[in-house]
Parts: C-alpha cells; sequence; structure tokens
C-alpha cells in the first residue's frame, strides 16, 4: 500500500509486477489522476495524494516559524467554484477580452484546524473548459497549480506578485474567523504559462505570526 505523498513505481514496473499491459497501466493512473487519487510532478514522478498537502507540493503557502524549521502541511477547503460573468480590471490582468467569463475559485487553507489562507482565484473560462466538473476533492488534495497543469497541461513557468497590508473586510474575517479590520498579509498574484501569457489572478490574505510566510528566491 502506498501512502500519502509517496511516489508510486513507474508504468512499467506496475505493468510488469501485474502481468498487464503499458496501455492498460497508463489508463489506469490517468484515470486516477483525473480523480485526484494521483498527482504528477515535474521532474519527480507520480505521487499518491491525501489530504495535508506536503511541503514538497507547496508553492505559494509555505509556512515555517525560523530559518531552521521544517515548514508546515496544510489542508484545502473549496468554498466555492463558480463561472462568472468577466470583470473589467480582472479580465485586463488576464489579457483576455472584458466580456470574456472567468471562473472564481475560493479556497481556504487550514494548519492543525486554523484557517490560515483564504485564497480567491479568476481562471479565463474558455482556457480551463469543464473545470466545474472536477470533483471537488481533487481541488482539495492537489494544490490548484498541479491540477491545472496534470488536466489542462499548462505549467507556471512564472509568478510576480504584489505583496501589501490591509484591513480584514467583512467577508474576509469571516472566512477566517478573525476580527473585521483586523490587519492581515495581501497577496496579489499572477501567474504565467509559457511566452509570458498569464492564465491565473490570484488574491490572498494571510494569518502570519508564530509562522512566518517562506519565499525562496
Amino acid at each position: 500500500m502506498w501512502l500519502p505523498g509517496e511516489m508510486i513505481p513507474s508504468e512499467s514496473q506496475i505493468a510488469e509486477d501485474h502481468g498487464v499491459s503499458l496501455g492498460t497501466v497508463r489508463r489506469a493512473i490517468q484515470d486516477l489522476v483525473t480523480d485526484g487519487l494521483l498527482y504528477r510532478m515535474q521532474g519527480r514522478g507520480t505521487l499518491v495524494a491525501g489530504t495535508n498537502l506536503k511541503r514538497e507540493t507547496l508553492r505559494y503557502y509555505r509556512f515555517k516559524k525560523d530559518f531552521f524549521k521544517k515548514e508546515s502541511s496544510h489542508q484545502i477547503t473549496l468554498l466555492g467554484l463558480e463561472k462568472i460573468k468577466g470583470h473589467p480590471e480582472i479580465n485586463r490582468f488576464l489579457k483576455v477580452q472584458g466580456d470574456s467569463e472567468l471562473y472564481l475559485v475560493k479556497r481556504v487553507f487550514t494548519r492543525s484546524g486554523k484557517r490560515i489562507v483564504y485564497s480567491i482565484s479568476y481562471l479565463p473560462a474558455d482556457a480551463f473548459p469543464a473545470l466545474e466538473e472536477l470533483p471537488k476533492h481533487r481541488l482539495e488534495r492537489v494544490p490548484l497549480y498541479l491540477t491545472l497543469e496534470n488536466k489542462y497541461g499548462i505549467p507556471t513557468k512564472e509568478n510576480e506578485e504584489l505583496i501589501s497590508v490591509e484591513p480584514a473586510d467583512t467577508e474576509v474575517a469571516e472566512v477566517l474567523q478573525v476580527p473585521a479590520g483586523k490587519c492581515l498579509l495581501r497577496i496579489d498574484m499572477l501567474c504565467f504559462t509559457y511566452r509570458k501569457k498569464p492564465y491565473e489572478y490570484r488574491m490572498s490574505r494571510c494569518i502570519t505570526g508564530s509562522y512566518k510566510l517562506v519565499r525562496t528566491y
């Protein structure tokens, strides 16, 4: 039995061990990736998904107490995924026509039962057909950037962030279970794929404290 976070054997090894064709193994693995039970990491292989996101898969929400402590692992809860009308400013960021529809994805990240990040993502609907049909558990077991790469073949090549501090409004305060007006770290991020093409605009509000947000350059 393979545990969450463990890498499974190669496709050829599985086929040999179980006496089935390589094509059968590939189809089975792809089905499990689609269902969010496995995920692929470029340059590493195929790993078992779990409810806790492992440090190796976390790209944007990495926290630790100091330079020499281990990074914490988190859980994701999907709060909502829907298709919405285009928004002039967000569509401009994503370099799509002003009336183009968007996907709105809301998620909250939890560490040891405490909510620490509220993330709101906007994606061009035309670039990710049928995104709303993905199983909810897939978007809770695998980081969004890996889901989009595995499902749609769109890898992240570059990110640009704007970092500021702002008071929590009513919605953010309710989601993160903090008093309205509490100062939080805000990160606005554009994710780019090949040829500097933006594919995601994300706003995140983060609670720090004894755990600090990690950035490695």
